[in-house]
């Protein structure tokens, strides 16, 4: 008699978080939580200048 059929695995989702090297999660400024600005890849706090690219 053949092995009974295994049932299928679940598949595990690993939930999603942004990624750190885009910078496109983040919504106030680390430094004085002010508005930012996101262009061309970067993002720039409007009140203190903090920014980063990537």
């Amino acid at each position: 008699m053949p092995p009974a059929a295994q049932p299928p695995r679940p598949t595990t989702y690993l939930p999603t978080r942004p990624n750190p090297l885009t910078y496109q999660h983040i919504r106030v400024c680390p430094e004085c939580a002010g508005p930012v600005a996101h262009n061309s890849g970067c993002v720039t706090c409007r009140a203190c200048g903090w920014g980063r690219c990537g």
